[in-house]
C-alpha cells in the first residue's frame, strides 16, 4: 500500500489563452447591470434599426410588385396591365428611401430628450 503525504497537495494553473476563453464563456452568463451607457447604445440601436426594417420592408414589396408587372408582361402577353404595375412596383422601392428618412425623423423627435438626457449624464 502506498502512503500518503499529508501535506502534498495538488496545483493547476491555466495558460493565459484559456483564462480569456474561461473568463468570456463566464462572461455570457454574468447580468450585465442596466446603465445609462448600455440605455443609450440601446436607444440609438432602437431608432436605426427600425428605420432600416421598416424601409427594408417596403422595398422588399416594392419588388414584389414589380416582378408581378414584369411576369404580366413577359408571361401573359399584358402588356399594359404589366407595364403600369411594374412602374407601381417601382414608386414603392423608390420610397424605400423616404420611409427610411420619415421614421428616423420621427423617433430622432420622440426620444431626443432621453437621448440628450443621458449623453449629458455621461459626458459629465
Amino acid at each position: 500500500m502506498l502512503e500518503k503525504d499529508e501535506n502534498e497537495t495538488f496545483s493547476y494553473t491555466y495558460s493565459s489563452v484559456h483564462r480569456e476563453e474561461i473568463e468570456k464563456i463566464r462572461n455570457k452568463y454574468i447580468e450585465e447591470q442596466e446603465n445609462d451607457l448600455i440605455t443609450l447604445r440601446r436607444l440609438d440601436n432602437y431608432i436605426t434599426s427600425t428605420a432600416t426594417f421598416a424601409s427594408i420592408f417596403v422595398g422588399i414589396i416594392g419588388v414584389l410588385v414589380f416582378g408581378t408587372g414584369l411576369s404580366l408582361v413577359l408571361s401573359f402577353s399584358k402588356y399594359v396591365l404589366g407595364i403600369i404595375v411594374g412602374f407601381c412596383g417601382l414608386v414603392i422601392m423608390g420610397m424605400g428611401l423616404f420611409v427610411n428618412k420619415a421614421i428616423l425623423n420621427k423617433l430622432r423627435k420622440k426620444y431626443a430628450n432621453k437621448i440628450i438626457e443621458l449623453s449629458d449624464k455621461l459626458l459629465k
